[in-house]
């Protein structure tokens, strides 16, 4: 069977004698007469569903109905209908709106606008995926948003690729806090509180409420000057044209850091290889200005960069499947005296291990039938699988998500060409392996 979106071609054998066929539709039990005089070896069914799955029979005529075999029936689903422009759901939150939209066929890329009076502004022209989530939104309002599919150029859009969605209600009437606590700080962050216009924190030591900031006019606040490994508790007020009652979550108790849990005084060292690069990371050291990061071989240190202000650094040009020696310094004023874990040993990946940029295709034939398989794609999401006839490539189907596939329905002693394709957020180029030739079984 080959699958369109709305048919099904149906292809058999020509059975010995056979003046005609029958062509039946399964439902259930219940076979649903199609075409009972049909004179050659195929038949298309028309005006199916899209993404649905199906049954069919088909039965030989000689003299009589002859009884057909398991491979007489076969379960097709019909591929899913093109996508051609983005139709875009929303998502709304009190700050926030969240767009979503199916994937456009050969789209590489979105992009995302807000409407305000006829006008477009550009909010993001680089979207991979098919969802975007719009911040820095005001409560209760209401927003309209476009989106547009680019494949090779921007592509026509529908009525459904404009929503208008209004922002959800801010409900909190009081400040919410939470609260990211240093050796010697807190800070305070809060959900913003309808009509206030500005809030009022202050620390509290037992019943009395200390002042540290009256006119505090965004939604975040750091608390100075405290003592290492201590319990605070601190209360956020909200103002509109007066102090506004706080609730429960308004307080908040935190406990400052030991000075034990401060910032490493050296680089601790974690690594991720590749074939032929090592990625390494490390922990910021206090008042450190740079890092320096070297290969060792043996007893010698090999400058690689003195100058990293970072807290990554990416080693290239290795070998693969090799044992490598790497250590990172912190500098101050001074280079800084490094701990064990500023060394670390790696190796890298050999070139086998690294996964295939294409499908490497394999063939198991029978009279019948072809069974596809091969190795998994780095990053694919899903494999196109198509029948290639003169030149002409014919879809089999796009949507499969494992590493096998089976083409049912051929002549026996028959040659056959097929073609396998990853897709990741794009259809993705493949190598010659990613066609085979095969010959059904005589």
């Amino acid at each position: 069977a080959e699958a369109g979106t709305d048919s099904v071609k149906l292809t058999w054998n020509p059975v010995k004698d056979a003046t005609k066929y029958g062509v039946y539709r399964v439902d259930g039990s219940k076979y649903v007469k199609l075409d009972l005089n049909v004179t050659d070896t195929e038949y298309t069914v028309t005006g199916l569903d899209a993404g649905t799955e199906y049954t069919f029979f088909v039965q030989a005529y000689s003299t009589k109905w002859l009884p057909g075999g398991e491979e007489s029936t076969i379960k097709v689903t019909t591929e899913t209908a093109e996508v051609t422009y983005p139709v875009v759901s929303a998502e709304p939150d009190t700050n926030s709106v969240t767009l979503s939209w199916d994937a456009v066929t050969g789209a590489t890329k979105y992009g995302v606008y807000s409407i305000a009076n006829g006008k477009y502004t550009k909010l993001n022209l680089n979207v991979t995926g098919t969802s975007y989530t719009v911040t820095g939104l005001e409560p209760d309002t209401e927003y309209t948003f476009f989106v547009q599919a680019y494949s090779t150029k921007w592509l026509p859009s529908g009525d459904e690729s404009t929503i208008t969605v209004r922002t959800a209600e801010d409900t909190d009437p009081y400040p919410i806090l939470t609260a990211e606590a240093g050796t010697d700080s807190v800070k305070l962050t809060w959900n913003p509180v309808k009509d206030a216009t500005k809030y009022g924190v202050y620390r509290v030591d037992g019943s009395k409420y200390v002042k540290l900031d009256l006119n505090v006019t965004n939604t975040e606040y750091t608390a100075a000057g405290l003592e290492a490994g201590k319990e605070y508790t601190f209360f956020v007020q909200a103002y509109s044209t007066k102090w506004l009652p706080g609730g429960e979550e308004s307080t908040i108790k935190v406990t400052t850091q030991s000075a034990a849990a401060d910032e490493d005084p050296y680089p601790i060292l974690t690594a991720e290889a590749g074939t032929d690069s090592v990625k390494l990371t490390w922990n910021p050291v206090k008042d450190a200005t740079k890092y320096g990061v070297y290969r060792v071989d043996g007893s010698k240190y090999v400058k690689l960069d003195l100058n990293v202000t970072n807290t990554e650094y990416t080693v290239t040009g290795l070998e693969a499947g090799k044992e490598y020696t790497f250590f990172v310094q912190a500098y101050s004023t001074k280079w800084l005296p490094g701990g064990d874990e500023s060394t670390i040993k790696v190796t890298t990946q050999s070139a086998a291990a690294n996964e295939d940029p294409y499908p490497i295709l394999k063939a198991a034939p029978t009279a019948n039938s072809v069974t596809l398989t091969w190795d998994p794609v780095k990053d694919a999401t899903k494999y196109g699988v198509y029948k290639v006839v003169n030149g002409k490539y014919t879809k089999l189907d796009l949507n499969v998500t494992g590493t096998e596939f089976t083409i049912t329905g051929l002549n026996p002693g028959t040659q056959y060409t097929f073609f396998v394709q990853a897709y990741t957020t794009k259809w993705l180029p493949s190598g010659d392996e990613s066609t085979i030739i095969t010959t059904t079984l005589s």
